[in-house]
């Protein structure tokens, strides 16, 4: 947590989650869990929230997947990129809506799925029966009742509006585990991994740990200051002779360029949520009528959170949209292993189809870019030219 001076507070949250349960589908493997929410200790139990987990064996092409669930279109024609190659077994991570009332326990769906080439136009039929698993999100950001969760929607994609890859590809993205509140600093810690790798700069693992990022951004124990994270950490890496420039980009549509140049990128979401203004204000609390939008009295402040990921990946749409693909520690409290493969979000007007924040979702806040400075790539291209007429002599 970030308590400045003109009274606005920025968190960062971090999530935590245990194992899923699974179903298999045909020649690929479709799971299906319902979302269990323990936000800042207020449960949301058997939300409307869903996540499906689709594994399959990795396309030369953009392809197009397309579910539904109990004859509900909920999943339209999101691209489906093989980020580990072709061939390759890898999965995809999507958020969609199970349709039930918040509160009601989800065990079995009928579903019916599509990869395609191209976009379609009606959804697959609802014909294969599948069981749902729970899956917990737990997040923190301060005293207890202080953030809303997003209504669950439909994950709507669309055509992709180039026939190119904007990914990392050919390279693994670091996604290492974090402590709780850590996102920011292991976002980071994973975008230099990946930077050192393709431009070889011979970084030092501590210069690029999680421990040093949390200095270099600024972080504190309820996680890192959304205003000023990206220019502490510039400022540490210049007057440490990192030799890496930091900037911001709030215009998503430069975002592939960056990704192309294998530039590394984190992503930061936001949204508002209500504080007590006195901390040990504990009010009688009913999760299951609570408006992130309202407070529950005048003891309550409103108050901007956010989380940071690293993005590995970024499809244009028609429309407007982009599919993002994510990196990120989903499980703080260190139990299981990481996705190497991320998650998948819709960028709409603005707008993320992510799990957190008010009934209309996250907002796209801001990117942050890093990359090495001329003069850094300009000696690395002389060292790697004598080093080859070394070679040659």
């Amino acid at each position: 947590m970030c308590i400045l001076r003109d009274k606005r507070m920025v968190l960062i949250l971090c999530l935590c989650v245990p194992v899923l349960a699974s179903a298999p589908a045909g020649a690929e493997l479709l799971t299906f869990s319902q979302m269990d929410f323990n936000l800042e200790g207020n449960l949301f139990p058997n939300s409307d929230w869903g996540r499906l987990d689709f594994t399959f064996t990795g396309y030369d092409t953009i392809k197009y997947l397309n579910l539904t669930v109990n004859g509900s279109w909920q999943i339209q024609n999101v691209p489906l990129i093989s980020t580990v190659g072709e061939g390759v077994d890898q999965h995809m991570i999507c958020g969609f809506s199970l349709g039930n009332l918040p509160g009601v326990d989800v065990t079995s769906l009928n579903y019916g799925y599509a990869v395609t080439d191209g976009v379609l136009t009606s959804e697959p039929a609802s014909t294969i029966p599948a069981s749902v698993g729970n899956y917990q999100v737990s997040m923190w950001s301060g005293p207890p009742g202080s953030t809303g969760m997003a209504q669950a929607v439909p994950l709507v994609g669309a055509a992709a509006t180039d026939s190119l890859i904007h990914w990392h590809m050919g390279e693994t993205f670091p996604n290492q585990k974090a402590g709780v509140n850590e996102c920011v600093p292991a976002a980071v810690s994973n975008s230099l991994q990946y930077l050192n790798t393709v431009k070889g700069l011979d970084m030092f693992t501590y210069q690029m740990s999680i421990a040093t990022m949390k200095t270099a951004t600024g972080w504190g124990a309820t996680g890192a200051p959304l205003y000023t994270w990206w220019s502490n950490k510039n400022s540490y890496m210049q007057s440490h002779g990192y030799n890496i420039t930091t900037r911001r980009e709030t215009d998503i549509s430069k975002l592939a360029a960056e990704i192309d140049a294998n530039q590394d990128v984190e992503i930061d979401e936001a949204w508002p949520v209500w504080l007590p203004i006195d901390p040990n204000y504990h009010p009688p609390y009913d999760p299951n009528n609570y408006d992130p939008n309202c407070p529950h009295d005048a003891n309550w402040v409103l108050t901007t959170a956010a989380h940071c990921m690293a993005l590995n990946g970024i499809i244009p749409l028609s429309g407007g949209r982009y599919l993002l693909n994510v990196i990120d520690d989903v499980n703080q409290k260190g139990v299981g292993g990481n996705d190497p493969d991320g998650r998948c979000l819709i960028y709409n007007n603005g707008k993320l189809s992510d799990l957190w924040g008010t009934p209309e979702g996250a907002t796209f806040y801001d990117a942050i870019i890093e990359c090495p400075e001329p003069t850094t790539l300009a000696l690395l291209a002389l060292a790697g030219a004598a080093l080859q007429a070394r070679r040659r002599r």
